[in-house]
Order: C-alpha cells, then sequence, then structure tokens
C-alpha cells in the first residue's frame, strides 16, 4: 500500500534477457505506467559471473539432445560470454548502461538502485531501503524475506558425473538404452544430489584483470552519479 492505495509492482529477472528490447520494455512500461519508480538491485560484476557459472553456466540447458545437459568448462564458457558481449551475462551486468537508459526514460529521481551486498551484510537496512521505497511496512518486509534462499549448489558427486558423461556416452540416454533405465537414473539423482556441495568457483587473474578493466569506468561513472557505496564491496573501480 502507498498512501493507503494499492501500488502496482512489475517484477521479473527476465526482463533484460533479451538486450535489444530492453529499451522498448521500459518505454512501454513508461507509457503504461508514467508516473511509475525502477527499482534495481546489482551485485558486483566479479562475483556475479562466478556464481553464474556455477547455477547456469556450466551445463548447458534448454538444447536438443544430445546437448543438453552437457558440461562447460569455465574459460571455454567465459570466452563465449566475451565474444557475444551484447547477448551474455556479460552485458547484462554492464549496470550503467541500462541504469542510465532508465534515467533517461524516467528521470534520475526515479530509478532506485540497491546493492545485494547490503542484502548480504546488513539485510535490515537493505529492507528498510526497500520498504521507504514501496511505502510498505518495513516489520512486514522483514517476514517475507526471512528464511528465504534460492539457488543451491549442485553437490560435487553431480559435476563429476557431468564431467564424466563428457567422455563416456555423452550422448546416449541412459533413461532408454539400457533395460529400468529410468528407476536406475532416478536411484542415481537420489545418490547424485545427497553428496557435498560443489565448491565455490574463482575466476583466474587474467580474466578478473580483463573483466575488471572492462566495467570499471561504468562503475565508476555509476557511483559517483548515485552516491553508490561500491568500492566498499570491490566492485571493478
Amino acid at each position: 500500500m502507498w498512501g493507503g492505495a494499492r501500488v502496482a509492482v512489475i517484477s521479473d529477472e527476465t526482463i533484460h534477457l533479451d538486450q535489444s528490447k530492453v529499451g522498448i520494455y521500459a518505454d512501454r512500461i513508461k507509457t503504461l505506467f508514467p508516473n511509475g519508480e525502477i527499482l534495481l538491485t546489482i551485485r558486483n560484476q566479479i562475483k556475479i559471473i562466478e556464481s553464474n557459472y556455477l547455477h547456469f553456466g556450466r551445463i548447458l540447458k534448454n538444447l536438443p539432445k544430445p546437448y543438453s545437459r552437457r558440461h562447460v568448462e569455465m574459460d571455454a564458457w567465459l570466452d563465449w560470454c566475451w565474444q557475444n558481449w551484447d547477448n551474455s551475462l556479460f552485458g547484462l551486468i554492464d549496470y550503467d548502461k541500462h541504469i542510465r537508459m532508465y534515467q533517461k526514460i524516467f528521470g534520475p529521481e526515479k530509478v532506485h538502485i540497491l546493492l545485494f551486498e547490503d542484502f548480504v551484510n546488513n539485510p535490515d537496512e537493505y529492507i528498510e531501503k526497500l520498504s521507504n521505497i514501496f511505502g510498505i511496512d518495513p516489520h512486514e518486509a522483514k517476514k517475507c524475506f526471512s528464511n528465504k534462499h534460492d539457488n543451491l549448489q549442485d553437490s560435487v558427486r553431480s559435476v563429476n558425473y557431468l564431467k564424466f558423461r563428457e567422455y563416456f556416452f555423452p550422448s546416449i540416454d541412459i533413461r532408454s538404452a539400457i533395460p529400468f533405465g529410468s528407476s536406475l537414473m532416478k536411484m542415481l539423482s537420489s545418490y547424485l544430489e545427497k553428496g557435498k556441495s560443489e565448491k565455490k568457483v574463482k575466476l583466474s587473474d587474467e580474466w578478473r584483470d580483463r573483466l575488471e578493466n572492462k566495467y570499471k569506468d561504468g562503475n565508476v561513472r555509476m557511483a559517483n552519479e548515485n552516491g553508490l557505496k561500491l568500492s566498499q564491496y570491490n566492485y571493478p573501480l
């Protein structure tokens, strides 16, 4: 509620996936909600790249057989993202570009930027800021955030199994290749998922330097123009 009136909230993490259409979507939102406001939560680009590889990049998804579920080495994934900057995660987290676009359409005072690191390190402060933007009760908001955790990591067993399949029968569907294949795969999947979580990955020094040099100018401009404490969380600067 905002001043006793209901507030329409559009929340969609995928709205930037087709980056060629982001400006079109923003213009449409402005047309539908001329007094609308934009809220963006950003995260250190190096950290989000490392995390994204673990959760999404290292396994091919939504592809035809036999390519779906194939394992992708980190350097190969990073190189693909670099070569396809405007249509990959790398372009997606070029925050300064997107923020300036929204500020041009909605006005600087209508674009709010929060830091994911504040949510992790000082959730109460983050939720207070979020509540002030939405005009909602911060105590109710805190209840909604309690004990929420998404994107759990795959187990070491699962990762090793996918790597193994890259070299042994990568294009064969075990479910249909052997008797009782479906039942056996269910048992195997249950075993694989119960192992320890895969360790976090780190970018090599070469990739870190490359990406920091690419993002730093935009981050400096973004921090100075919007009063963001990016240096506190080691953003590329």
